[in-house]
């Protein structure tokens, strides 16, 4: 049951940072107001979270 705990964060982190980096390529300041660069980080960090889990639950399907 750890393993399963474990291999699943592994997962969720791996997914994260994929979706992160893939987002960065957007860029978000030509949809957002460039007044207020900390909003739009937020709002990059939150989207992050979003794909991550989606991926990492298409990916548990998968693996578990």
């Amino acid at each position: 049951m750890n393993l399963y705990k474990i291999l699943s964060v592994v997962i969720y982190l791996f997914s994260f940072a994929f979706a992160f980096i893939g987002l960065s390529s957007i860029q978000f300041e030509k949809f957002c107001n460039v007044k207020k660069p900390v909003q739009v980080q937020v709002l990059l960090f939150a989207f992050s979270m979003g794909l991550g889990y989606l991926i990492a639950q298409f990916l548990m399907m998968f693996v578990m």
